[in-house]
């Protein structure tokens, strides 16, 4: 058999059997064929990302991997092969209580966003309702700065109403404004 080494140019060693040469080799011998392998452009890096923005969003590896009927080595294995950062021995609850958005400094805060926004755009008719009924100027402020601003988070309305307030009073404030509105 002859040619060469697609890696290291060197001659192509003959097939031990010459009567079942098998598969054409490309490559002289074990390390060249590993050193190729490994400077070889990962083809799953979209698929890998999408499972990694999982995981991000408070999975385990685990769930990750069940979700995607794939096994827990193979998703844990293309995460380090791409060098992502992963959570070290933090199981989900654990994790949701320390924003499971924000992995050693990556900021994954689309599922936090997507949340806002469907809430906002769910509870829009209520907030239009409450507001034409409220009398309270705190309550008709955070109600029109939730009607103009629908997709802002309740923190970002918070930062907007005059003087700034919590996000939990944001919240509490739309829910009672809401509760007035449904009991007239």
């Amino acid at each position: 058999m002859s040619g060469q080494c697609e890696r290291c140019s060197n001659p192509l060693p003959e097939p031990a059997n010459p009567r079942h040469p098998g598969r054409p080799r490309k490559y002289c011998s074990q390390e060249c064929l590993h050193a190729a392998y490994r400077k070889r452009p990962s083809g799953g890096d979209g698929a890998t990302m999408a499972l990694y923005f999982a995981y991000c969003t408070g999975l385990s590896i685990k769930e990750v991997a069940e979700l995607n009927g794939r096994s827990y080595s193979t998703v844990n294995d293309r995460f380090r092969r791409l060098g992502l950062p992963l959570r070290k021995n933090i199981n989900r609850c654990q994790c949701r209580n320390r924003n499971p958005h924000r992995v050693q400094g990556v900021p994954f805060d689309l599922h936090n966003v997507t949340k806002a926004r469907m809430a906002a755009a769910k509870n829009m008719p209520q907030y239009e309702a409450a507001l034409a009924v409220v009398s309270n100027p705190r309550m008709r402020e955070v109600l029109t700065l939730r009607i103009e601003h629908p997709q802002a988070s309740v923190a970002e309305l918070g930062e907007m109403v005059s003087p700034p307030v919590s996000k939990d009073v944001v919240y509490s404030l739309l829910r009672r404004a809401v509760a007035q509105a449904v009991e007239s």
